[in-house]
C-alpha cells in the first residue's frame, strides 16, 4: 500500500513538473510561429501590435482552411452518397492525415527537437529528464497536428451532418483525429532520433532545410499527380477514392499498415453500434504502445543525440605534411566555400 501511494505521489509530482515545463515551451512554440510569419516584435512598444497581428493572421488562416475543408467535405460527400459509398471519405481521411503527419513530422520535429532546441537551459531545471523529453515531444507534436486537423476535421463534421451520423460519431471525432495522428508521429520521431543519434544526416541545419524542402516539393507534386491521374478532367480531386472499386480496396489495403487509423475508421463507421467501443479501445491501445515505445527509446537516444549535436565534440584528425601544405596554399574564397559545402 505504501509503495502504491509513493508511486502515485511521484507520478503526480512529474505531471505537475510537466505542466510547469510546458509554459515556457508553449511560449517558445508560439514565438517560432510568429517569427516564421515575420511578425516578431523588436521593440517593446510594438509587442501588443505584433500579438494582435499574429492572432488576426492565425484566425484568418484557420477560417480560410476550415471553409475550404467544409466545402470539399460537402462536395465529396455528395459524390459518395450518389455512389453509395458513404464510408469512403472516412477511409480517405484516415489515410490522408497520417501522410501529412509523415511529411510535416520530418519538417517540424528535427528543427524543434535538435536545431532550435533549448535543451541546455532545461537541463539546469530541477525536473527529471523524462519530463523534459515529454515536454519537447509535445512541443514538436502540436504544430504537426494543426494543418491535418484543419484539413480533415471540418470536412468530417460536414460529412456527418449530411449523412445523418449518430451523435457518437461527432463525440468521437476529436479522439479519432488524435488516434490517426499520434501513432504515425511517434514512428517518424523514432526514426528521426535514430538518424540523429547514429548518422550525420540532418545534423547540418542548412543542408537539412535544403534537402527536406526538395523532398517536400517532390512529395507534394507526386501526391497531386497521383490524385489528378485517378480523377478524370473536370471532376473534384480525390473523387475516385470514394467510389466503389479498386480505389476503395486501395484505401483498405493502406490501412493495414496503419493500425491506429484502421481501428479509428471502425470507431466512426460503427458509431451506432457497441462495436465502436471495441474499435476505440483497440486504437487507444495502439497509440499507448506507440507512446510507450517512443518514450522508452527517447530516454536512450534523444538526450545523447542532441547533446552530441550541440557540443560537436570530435577529435580533429592529424594531417600529413602533404595535406598540411595543401591546406595552407592560398586559394579563392569561392573555391574554399564550395569545397567545404561538398564535404558536408
Amino acid at each position: 500500500m505504501k509503495n502504491l501511494q509513493a508511486t502515485t505521489n511521484r507520478t503526480e509530482h512529474r505531471v505537475k513538473q510537466y505542466w510547469i515545463l510546458m509554459r515556457p515551451l508553449w511560449s517558445e512554440m508560439i514565438g517560432s510561429f510568429t517569427r516564421g510569419f515575420g511578425l516578431g516584435a523588436r521593440k517593446k512598444k510594438k509587442v501588443k501590435t505584433s500579438k494582435g497581428a499574429a492572432m488576426a493572421l492565425y484566425g484568418f488562416l484557420t477560417a480560410m482552411v476550415s471553409f475550404y475543408s467544409v466545402a470539399y467535405g460537402i462536395g465529396i460527400t455528395k459524390a459518395a452518397m450518389m455512389s453509395g459509398n458513404l464510408d469512403g471519405f472516412i477511409y480517405m481521411a484516415a489515410v490522408g492525415a497520417p501522410m501529412l503527419v509523415l511529411l510535416f513530422g520530418i519538417l517540424q520535429a528535427i528543427p524543434t527537437l535538435y536545431h532550435e532546441s533549448s535543451l541546455e537551459n532545461l537541463l539546469v531545471l530541477p525536473v527529471k529528464p523524462s519530463v523534459i523529453i515529454a515536454g519537447k515531444i509535445t512541443q514538436a507534436f502540436i504544430p504537426v497536428t494543426i494543418f491535418p486537423t484543419l484539413v480533415f476535421l471540418p470536412a468530417l463534421i460536414a460529412h456527418g451532418v449530411m449523412t445523418s451520423r449518430p451523435w457518437m460519431y461527432f463525440v468521437q471525432l476529436v479522439p479519432f483525429m488524435f488516434f490517426i495522428l499520434f501513432a504515425p508521429f511517434a514512428m517518424i520521431t523514432i526514426l528521426i532520433m535514430v538518424l540523429m543519434r547514429y548518422t550525420k544526416f540532418a545534423r547540418d541545419k542548412d543542408r537539412f532545410q535544403m534537402i527536406t524542402s526538395i523532398i517536400a516539393i517532390l512529395f507534394v507534386f507526386a501526391f497531386s499527380f497521383m490524385i489528378n491521374l485517378q480523377s478524370p478532367s473536370g471532376q473534384m480531386p480525390g473523387l475516385s477514392l470514394v467510389a466503389p472499386g479498386q480505389t476503395a480496396l486501395f484505401l483498405q489495403g493502406a490501412l493495414r499498415f496503419i493500425p491506429s487509423s484502421g481501428f479509428g475508421v471502425g470507431m466512426l463507421t460503427q458509431a451506432a453500434s457497441w462495436q465502436t467501443l471495441l474499435y476505440g479501445s483497440a486504437s487507444l491501445a495502439v497509440n499507448a504502445a506507440s507512446l510507450a515505445l517512443l518514450l522508452f527509446l527517447a530516454n536512450k537516444l534523444y538526450l545523447p543525440g542532441v547533446l552530441g549535436l550541440k557540443s560537436g565534440a570530435r577529435r580533429a584528425r592529424e594531417l600529413s605534411p602533404e595535406k598540411l601544405l595543401q591546406a595552407l596554399t592560398p586559394r579563392s574564397a569561392y573555391r574554399a566555400i564550395v569545397s567545404r559545402e561538398w564535404k558536408l
